[in-house]
């Protein structure tokens, strides 16, 4: 479950008030099952079938499953009396068809070790079992319905399944997105005017909060940032060094100020210590935002490496996607990722610097005839951008 806030996710959410009817990926899930006897003798070949239909025909994932079986514990009441038993992955089978997918558990085995040779009129079998909605599973970002999600308890006699009744229910299931963008300002940089570039992450839109409403998970951790950079960019620009992560616990939405880029050529943040992180919930126009403040000078046009206007820029984000998956189990579910900017992606240009012109409007000759001397000179700014 996730928390009542996305400022301290200190209190997790009453499971009465939250909806159970939707799931992350990577989230546990709990199917309940229950089956009671009719008229005829249940014989000690049963078990319990679950099945349902891609909501992803096709592709990569279509063979993978949506959820990945866990254990379940089963209680058989018989004669008024109850036992109970555990099953694991041993006792699933699972088959494909075309895009649907049939889960058999087989319960013979425990119902025997309990001694119940049989089952009559008015027992009942419960299968109470554990899932996790995997991370892979062929579905899509947004939340949508899983077709044909249906249950139901069976016998088997001489090889054939029979069964009575099956029963189905309304279950979604989507998956969070996280989109870095470098760069920002990396085609804009001209004149003397200040330009930001940013490493900029933003959340894919699912309609989370349409249905998990006032329960907040946690969106992505940004662990760190490094910039590879021409040494020289910080004689071509002026710069300062900014960030804002929503909802921080110092600085709430603002920009903060950070330590400033240097000549090494190599600039390192971590922000692998800060824990409140944004919610899937919130939709901003980021959930982390770095940006370089550069400004040009006069020497911008020739200042880089290699005498020119082209400046190597490489960031690199490491950081841990689905961050409310560390919660859950070993916190693999939360994977350590790395993105980084594209080749051709990975420069600066500056373009259209000041193009000034100097231009005697009056006789460069003057003939002095007292102690004062006048000339009216005009010096002009001829490019269509780079203004100053």
């Amino acid at each position: 479950m996730g928390y009542t806030e996305d400022t301290l996710y200190a209190t997790k959410i009453d499971p009465s008030v939250a909806n159970l009817k939707v799931a992350l990926a990577c989230d546990s899930i709990r199917m309940n099952v229950n089956n009671v006897v009719g008229n005829a003798t249940v014989s000690d070949s049963i078990g319990i079938l679950i099945s349902h239909s891609n909501i992803v025909k096709g592709g990569e994932n279509a063979l993978n499953d949506i959820f990945t079986f866990n254990r379940a514990k089963i209680k058989i009441t018989h004669g008024g009396n109850d036992f109970s038993c555990s099953i694991d992955t041993t006792k699933l089978r699972v088959v494909r068809t075309d895009s649907t997918k049939a889960m058999y558990f087989d319960l013979h085995e425990c119902l025997t070790s309990l001694g119940i040779m049989g089952l009559v009129k008015g027992d009942s079998v419960n299968f109470d079992g554990l899932f996790t909605v995997n991370p892979d599973g062929p579905y899509n970002f947004r939340f949508e319905k899983i077709p044909n999600l249906r249950a139901m308890g069976y016998q088997v006699v001489d090889d054939s399944l029979y069964a009575c009744d099956n029963y189905g229910d309304v279950f979604r299931v989507g998956r969070s997105k996280a989109l870095f963008s470098f760069g920002g300002a990396k085609d804009s940089i001209f004149g003397c005017r200040e330009a930001n570039i940013e490493v900029k992450l933003t959340m894919f839109n699912n309609d989370f909060s349409t249905f998990f409403g006032e329960e907040y998970r946690k969106a992505v951790g940004v662990d760190s940032v490094f910039l590879t950079f021409d040494p020289n960019f910080v004689r071509g620009f002026k710069t300062e060094v900014e960030a804002s992560i929503p909802n921080h616990p110092a600085f709430g939405n603002d920009y903060f100020p950070l330590p400033n880029l240097d000549t090494t050529g190599f600039y390192a943040l971590r922000f692998d210590t800060l824990k409140i992180v944004p919610s899937l919930n919130r939709l901003t126009d980021f959930a982390f935002n770095l940006r370089v403040k550069a400004t040009p000078n006069c020497g911008t046009v020739t200042a880089s490496q290699n005498g020119n206007n082209v400046y190597a820029f490489k960031p690199k984000v490491h950081y841990r996607d689905r961050f409310y998956a560390l919660e859950l189990g070993d916190g693999s579910c939360s994977p350590y990722l790395i993105d980084s900017a594209a080749t051709g992606n990975d420069v600066i240009v500056y373009n259209d610097p000041p193009a000034l012109s100097f231009e005697s409007i009056t006789n460069p000759n003057i003939t002095i005839v007292n102690d004062t001397a006048e000339w009216k000179l005009k010096i002009c700014n001829t490019s269509a951008k780079g203004k100053c």
